[in-house]
């Protein structure tokens, strides 16, 4: 036996509830191991302390009056348990959704169901169509744009050997 099997079983043990082998092999282990014998020394002092402490007195155990309040407590809840099975014999719960009949048969409601998707997929396609016409007109019309400024451009001189890019008093044109 290890120190933990034995230290779970050491009340059983000072009880007188383990079996003949067991209670053996727990002996040994403790004549063994000084921290356990110790520890089994320990509970064993408890235990006779707390068997030398006073009896409770019989004004702290509970009252004969208790016993009937919850008699009676419990005969209420039964009796009402009674009378809501009763009510539920006489009004039966209504079915679940899933199995109540409907004024609308399972083959108008696939067939609503198909129509709705065919909408959806129809919505899709066209906005995606409409989104690829949208970038085809901005695509147009910024190549317009460019064409107007390409145009309005005036052609291009000569170019100078020499051209002023600044002036500073400090150093003259660049």
């Amino acid at each position: 036996m290890d120190c933990k099997t034995v230290a779970d079983r050491l009340a059983a043990w000072l009880d007188g509830e383990l079996a003949p082998a067991e209670r053996q092999w727990l002996e040994q282990h403790i004549e063994r191991c000084p921290a356990c014998a110790e520890r089994a020394a320990a509970l064993a002092e408890q235990q006779e302390a707390l068997a030398a402490l006073a009896p409770t007195p019989a004004a702290l155990q509970r009252p004969d009056h208790f016993w009937a309040s919850m008699d009676q407590r419990l005969d209420a809840e039964l009796s009402a348990m009674e009378l809501r099975a009763t009510q539920q014999a006489r009004h039966p719960p209504a079915p679940p959704l899933w199995r109540r009949q409907h004024a609308v048969g399972l083959p108008a409601i696939c067939a609503y169901a198909a129509a709705l998707l065919l909408l959806v997929a129809f919505g899709a396609r066209q906005s995606a169509a409409l989104s690829a016409a949208q970038a085809q007109v901005q695509r147009l019309e910024s190549d317009l744009q460019r064409a107007d400024r390409l145009i309005a451009q005036p052609p291009p001189a000569e170019p100078a050997l020499y051209r002023t890019v600044s002036y500073t008093p400090e150093r003259g044109h660049f």
